[in-house]
């Protein structure tokens, strides 16, 4: 399907009402979301990656993985308790679909943010740092790592593109940089580092995604309920083979949960683009395919 196509209708959609739209894979996904963000605010678009484990795996996801998803999971929270807010879109694959999530209300805690001129406890801050999925390591170069040394505190957030580094004087934050992780070089000076989760919170009672954003429009691209139900068929199997929980949500209880949206479909025929680039004249050929198309819109 044509990204800036699915685009431009989820942003038409968006001007009356919540949308939910499932891809065929996380790429997909996305790509649509930021081709959404060039057409409306980035705060009303919520890309929601799938897990990087597959069900049956013993290893948690990555901290980048998990940090991205719990960070947009917080951001939607936030987004849907403002009292006069703009319509969101939410943007997955089919497969995260099939996922099982945490309770909205697990992720209403804002992550820690640590500000300059702030008082910092070297000591207590290595196990609540511990408590949020990060893990100790001598060189801080991956998300979810941190290093404590003495009044110098390396920390990558999970849901951040670069780790910084912390300086405290007396027991206070003087200064926060970010830097390169391959040659440890300052980049730049921030005010404040906002310290996102690493880990997932826990999941007591597991929901489908369906239940993080009031019921309004669900459209899928072609291939996406195909896949959320192999994701289904995949976990099922694995529990048949071992300890008989299926890790994602039941076909029964995505269809129980997705009865109060509306399904809309964007199965509009599209006229491809042609690609001006690969003829002789690309200017001339651009103005005869525009030409008509401005007329249209005069």
């Amino acid at each position: 399907m044509n990204i800036a196509y699915l685009a431009t209708r989820i942003a038409e959609v968006l001007r009356k009402d919540d949308l939910i739209f499932l891809a065929n894979d996380d790429q997909q996904a996305e790509a649509i979301s930021c081709a959404l963000e060039a057409v409306v605010a980035r705060s009303r678009v919520y890309f929601v990656p799938s897990s990087d484990t597959l069900p049956g795996d013993v290893a948690p996801p990555s901290p980048a993985n998990a940090g991205r998803r719990v960070a947009a999971l917080h951001a939607l929270r936030v987004a849907q308790s403002e009292k006069k807010r703009e319509r969101i879109a939410l943007i997955l694959s089919g497969e995260a679909a099939a996922r099982r999530y945490p309770a909205p209300p697990a992720f209403d805690r804002a992550p820690p943010t640590l500000r300059i001129g702030d008082a910092i406890d070297v000591v207590a801050f290595a196990p609540m740092i511990a408590d949020l999925g990060y893990v100790a390591d001598d060189r801080v170069d991956e998300p979810g790592e941190v290093a404590v040394r003495g009044e110098v505190i390396d920390i990558f957030p999970a849901d951040a593109k670069r780790p910084a580094r912390i300086d405290i004087v007396d027991g206070k934050i003087t200064e926060i940089r970010c830097f390169d992780p391959a040659t440890q070089r300052t980049l730049d000076s921030l005010d404040f580092l906002e310290v996102g989760r690493a880990a997932e919170p826990p999941m007591s009672d597991p929901v489908a995604i369906l239940m993080h954003l009031k019921p309004g429009q669900i459209a899928l691209a072609d291939k996406a309920d195909q896949r959320r139900l192999r994701f289904v068929q995949l976990a099922g199997d694995v529990a048949a083979r071992g300890t008989g929980k299926v890790d994602a949500i039941e076909d029964a209880d995505w269809q129980a949960a997705l009865k109060d949206w509306q399904a809309i479909a964007f199965d509009d025929a599209v006229d491809a683009v042609p690609r001006f680039a690969e003829v002789k004249a690309p200017l001339a050929k651009l103005v005869r395919f525009t030409k008509p198309l401005l007329a249209d819109h005069a």
